[in-house]
């Protein structure tokens, strides 16, 4: 395998998980690692205490990592969280909360990486197959990977002949504790009934049968296509979640949502 120069890699959502995975990884092949987390102790230029939302404080962080290494090669954009209730009856907060995390951070940290960014510089957003698998009770969390997706693209365009490749990678379930940390809205009501109470039932029931990938072999992957020579402005990792992929987009829209609803057992 060719050898790979030491980049300065920043990653956000580093503090657990695969962004901790990700850090302990890469640092051990010898990169330069930035990670950026709320809840890690700030000690530049390598840990930063740091809120994707505040694109005041990014920007100070980016600023101060490209000082010290005068550029940032990749961006790995991994901070996030899920959310689980029915539209209708989340907050408004709550929404502006996943809206906040999971959309605007990836779009702060491309908007304030960029000008540190050099021909052969990738971004790499952590996205997942609910981007392109609408899940009842998870619409929010469809939307913000959805929108993560489209921003992959339409910067990857942007980008087109600057030598700055954009890709999104679609994930599954891993066997990290996102699961854990999930905004979890139970209120009910009439109209909803019990559904929203066995959709959650049937996905807490996947984790505890542990249904989900292997944390070091998505690590492997991730690294994998952060590396590549010509990356996708997508990229589905784990083939159960090609073949759906597939499904979705070619079957008519009613046999594809028949089908998710009778997965999640609405």
């Amino acid at each position: 395998m060719k050898k790979i120069l030491p980049k300065t890699i920043v990653i956000t959502g580093a503090s657990k998980g695969i962004g901790l995975r990700l850090c302990e990884r890469l640092k051990a092949q010898g990169h330069n690692v930035v990670a950026l987390a709320r809840s890690i102790e700030d000690k530049p230029p390598f840990f930063f205490r740091c809120d994707v939302s505040d694109f005041n404080r990014l920007q100070e962080v980016f600023g101060i990592v490209a000082g010290h290494f005068g550029v940032i090669d990749v961006v790995i954009n991994n901070a996030g969280f899920g959310q689980s209730g029915a539209l209708e009856l989340i907050d408004a907060d709550s929404i502006d909360k996943i809206v906040d995390v999971n959309l605007k951070g990836p779009v702060y940290a491309c908007k304030c990486a960029l000008g540190y960014m050099k021909p052969g510089s990738r971004i790499i957003n952590i996205s997942s197959a609910a981007a392109f698998v609408p899940m009842p009770f998870r619409t929010m969390y469809s939307v913000t990977k959805s929108a993560v997706n489209m921003l992959s693209k339409g910067l990857s365009m942007e980008l087109e002949g600057t030598g700055i490749e954009v890709s999104a990678l679609c994930l599954g379930d891993i066997k990290t504790d996102f699961f854990l940390h999930r905004d979890a809205v139970t209120l009910t009501s009439d109209r909803y009934g019990d559904r929203i109470k066995n959709v959650d039932d049937f996905v807490t029931s996947r984790q505890s049968a542990g249904k989900k990938a292997d944390l070091d072999r998505t690590v492997d992957k991730i690294i994998k296509k952060t590396f590549c020579k010509k990356p996708k402005d997508m990229n589905i990792i784990g083939g159960k979640w090609k073949i759906i992929y597939i499904a979705v987009k070619f079957l008519p829209a009613s046999v594809s949502a028949g089908i998710v609803k009778r997965i999640f057992g609405d």
